[in-house]
């Protein structure tokens, strides 16, 4: 994996090695990649000596190792970077970027009615509201664009429902995306019994097409 994150499009291994070779003849350079390599080996020797924030390791078995540590110093640097220190791993997106490498989003909730979505490895953020975070103008909006959920938390889940619950189901502007987070929650116990009769009436009220979307999702993740 980390040889292809250093590799340009179109680059071959030999254009490769001859960058590098170029670019290590400048002493900033050649102490900036010693660098790197130093942080890479110490993501392994981190993974197998320590052990990572809790929601996180069991929730990304999947992951690369080096992304484990990259997520906990993400939000880390993000606690220290801020008077703020709420921060709690609400959920986790993922899909593949055009070379086929994962790429990940990891929503936290950094203040009262603030939450923030991080990239593990640019460290870059953006700041929305809880309710954009939690309802169709952004997890449902991702969803529908190709991510998808490697985990969220129980907590997240009943904030999400309770959202649904005071949502208008006419506003709800990308159905796909609710499907495919409905499909997640039936497939991952994550769905409130207590809401389910209620939401799948009010869906069927509005447009039974709504509910055929939430059906073929979860077949899909069933197979």
């Amino acid at each position: 994996m980390e040889w292809r994150r250093i590799r340009h499009a179109g680059e071959s291994e030999a254009d490769v090695v001859r960058r590098i070779y170029q670019q290590i003849k400048e002493t900033e350079k050649r102490c900036e990649l010693v660098e790197y390599w130093k942080e890479h080996l110490g993501d392994i020797s981190y993974y197998i000596d320590r052990r990572p924030m809790k929601e996180v390791i069991e929730a990304l078995e999947q992951w690369p190792v080096i992304s484990v540590k990259r997520l906990n110093m993400a939000i880390e640097k993000r606690r220290e970077d801020s008077v703020c220190d709420v921060y709690e791993l609400y959920y986790i997106l993922m899909k593949q970027d055009h070379e086929g490498n994962p790429a990940y989003l990891a929503c936290i909730k950094c203040d009262e009615g603030e939450m923030e979505f991080i990239d593990p490895f640019s460290y870059k953020t953006e700041t929305f509201s809880e309710e954009e975070c939690m309802t169709n103008q952004k997890l449902f909006q991702l969803l529908e664009e190709g991510y998808q959920i490697v985990e969220i938390t129980k907590e997240a889940s009943l904030v999400i429902w309770d959202n649904l619950k005071e949502t208008d189901t006419n506003e709800l502007k990308y159905m796909q995306g609710f499907g495919r987070y409905a499909a997640f929650c039936l497939e991952n116990d994550l769905f409130p019994v207590r809401e389910s009769g209620g939401l799948q009436n009010t869906l069927q009220n509005r447009d039974e097409d709504s509910m055929k979307i939430v059906r073929s999702q979860h077949k899909i993740k069933s197979r």
